[in-house]
């Protein structure tokens, strides 16, 4: 309250701005866009363009490894897999309160909207979500965490 009375909204769940000053990153993240990430500890999150495989790797964050005459930087590396492609994309898009297109799920993950829509079907039936985005109702934001256990 005392946000929206300066002013500011609540644009995702963890996070307020004024009108169009969200943060350009966080918006990446939660529509599922990619990502590069620099320096030690960094995350990035990498689509290939020809196979459209999806995948995550992380930087080391020892400082002394950064030192070593031939630094290995990446620590960590997965490929998503397509049967995570769900969850991991409806997990960032609800965070947001006014979610996302229906048509962003097959652009970002290469899958069919059908691998979601008894899903999302039942959570509208539920109350959860909206009929006609990937958008939470405010009793499915109360709930967010039981929503994504549904597509895993």
């Amino acid at each position: 309250a005392l946000l929206a009375a300066r002013g500011f909204m609540q644009y995702e769940v963890s996070a307020y701005a004024q009108h169009g000053k969200q943060a350009k990153h966080n918006m990446n993240y939660w529509t599922f866009g990619d990502y590069i990430g620099i320096g030690a500890g960094a995350h990035s999150k990498i689509t290939d363009a020809q196979s459209g495989d999806i995948s995550r790797y992380r930087k080391t964050r020892t400082p002394k490894d950064y030192m070593k005459p031939k630094p290995e930087y990446r620590v960590g590396l997965e490929t998503v897999e397509a049967a995570d492609l769900p969850f991991e994309f409806m997990m960032n898009a609800l965070r947001l309160n006014k979610g996302v297109d229906e048509s962003l799920f097959s652009a970002r993950t290469g899958l069919t909207f059908d691998e979601i829509s008894p899903t999302v079907s039942r959570l509208r039936e539920d109350g959860l979500m909206e009929a006609s985005r990937l958008q939470l109702t405010e009793t499915g934001r109360r709930y967010l965490n039981s929503v994504l256990e549904r597509f895993v």
